[in-house]
């Protein structure tokens, strides 16, 4: 029962943490795809960046982080950072499944080799789907791809081997 509490408040936190992240990024993003952005001055920066931020709610996901150092890159980093974070996301999520399933769901057949498995089956499908997207040059595979990829980022497994002891045990 401890494995599980401290696996649900990991995915929790780290859940949160991704997806705040992913919107931190994308918010200076819009700001630095203005081509403008790469000429300004720091102080011109500083400034855009405070009246994008005048402009949002107070909300916690609106919450970016405080532009200090960040206002000095360039918007070709902010691209690079838009991939590495849910990157990041998916090997936290593969890490803790990997560790807690076989934790969790001890006395069923759940073993470390169901979570490369299952990992790498979805993996394998998000990247026929981009390479389609290359091939094709059809954006709903790209937007197929992503959304495949969403499924990572989160406690997914768990979730499949849960309900799947829920419908065994009520089936």
């Amino acid at each position: 029962m401890r494995n599980l509490f401290l696996f649900i408040s990991l995915c929790i936190f780290f859940g949160f943490l991704n997806e705040w992240g992913k919107l931190n990024v994308n918010f200076y993003l819009e700001i630095t795809t203005d081509e403008n952005w790469n000429r300004c001055s720091p102080d011109e920066r500083q400034m855009i960046i405070t009246q994008k931020c005048d402009q949002l709610s107070s909300a916690y996901y609106y919450q970016v982080v405080d532009p200090g150092d960040l206002i000095s890159m360039e918007s070709t980093s902010w691209l690079y950072l838009k991939w590495m974070v849910p990157v990041l996301g998916t090997m936290v999520f593969f890490i803790l499944e990997w560790y807690f399933l076989p934790l969790i769901f001890s006395n069923n057949w759940v073993t470390r080799k169901h979570v490369f498995y299952y990992y790498g089956c979805v993996l394998f499908i998000v990247l026929l789907m981009f390479a389609i997207f290359k091939v094709s040059n059809n954006q709903s595979f790209l937007i197929i791809s992503r959304r495949i990829w969403l499924i990572l980022q989160g406690p997914s497994l768990f979730v499949l081997f849960w309900c799947y002891q829920l419908f065994k045990r009520n089936g």
